[in-house]
């Protein structure tokens, strides 16, 4: 009975989803990384902050390090959240396009909800300690509640933390698909500053924060350890090192894998027979 439920469950995921994607997604298992990844997001933004409190710290009223003013973000949340998802998915889709695979562009956006799923986490849940922003004081006298609650979650920057796992990954990526690294052409330098030019744009948003006076230099720097470190995470779990010869294509798993092997090793016996031809 259990056998027969089992083939009618897999006859019907076939039929609703098709051959290929039940062999990528449940049988190569890539649909266990994406509910993965949607749990531990949804359990991040719904557990800290909001369901744990975020700890009271004590304070003197004459501490100068809290008494900076209030400015407006210079990098506003939606500008962030542009940069980091929609500018990022946009270069992986139209990357995917150009070189005609599905699969460079799965593992990129993959690569892109894991690295964010592990980032936020580690941001919200450390923000428990409930670190006061250098603007402080000055908040406490504008009565906004709201406001008054975000400003005792300085540390560690959000902005820096997901700046940088969203422009790691890019700058990875870029590296990657180019060989800058697995291997160097006439014109390697300039190509480097190419594909980290993301980083720069990551620095500028971090050191916006300092100047904002949302959060201490610790904050940003803790924040960008966090994303540079999720980001090399998620990229080396769907991609090769930046080392590796074939450091431009996806890793792949089960019958994808089998059939890249098999092509491979086809490719190597033709080229191999072609030199003792020569």
């Amino acid at each position: 009975c259990i056998h027969a439920a089992t083939d009618i469950l897999q006859n019907l995921a076939v039929m609703t989803l098709g051959q290929k994607a039940y062999q990528w997604f449940i049988l190569d298992g890539y649909l266990w990384d994406w509910l993965t990844a949607a749990a531990l997001i949804i359990i991040n933004h719904v557990v800290p902050v909001e369901s744990v409190n975020v700890i009271h710290r004590d304070y003197q009223e004459n501490d100068p390090t809290l008494e900076y003013p209030y400015r407006k973000n210079t990098v506003p949340s939606s500008a962030l959240y542009i940069l980091v998802f929609a500018f990022s998915g946009t270069v992986y889709i139209l990357g995917a396009i150009f070189q005609r695979s599905f699969a460079d562009g799965h593992h990129a956006l993959l690569s892109l909800a894991e690295a964010f799923s592990f980032a936020c986490g580690w941001k919200r849940w450390m923000s428990l300690v409930g670190r006061l922003r250098p603007n402080w004081l000055t908040v406490l006298q504008m009565n906004d509640p709201a406001l008054v609650e975000d400003s005792r979650q300085a540390y560690p920057s959000g902005h820096a933390t997901y700046m940088f796992f969203g422009m790691t990954l890019l700058t990875c990526w870029l590296l990657g698909k180019l060989h800058v690294l697995s291997r160097p052409k006439p014109g390697a330098f300039p190509l480097l500053v190419l594909c980290t030019s993301p980083l720069w744009l990551a620095t500028f948003v971090a050191c916006s924060r300092l100047t904002d006076f949302k959060h201490d230099f610790s904050d940003v720097n803790a924040g960008s350890f966090i994303g540079i470190c999720t980001a090399l995470i998620a990229y080396h779990l769907n991609y090769p090192s930046l080392l590796h010869h074939d450091s431009h294509l996806p890793k792949l798993r089960g019958k994808a894998a089998q059939h890249a092997s098999t092509a491979a090793a086809k490719a190597v016996a033709e080229a191999n027979t072609a030199e003792e031809g020569a």
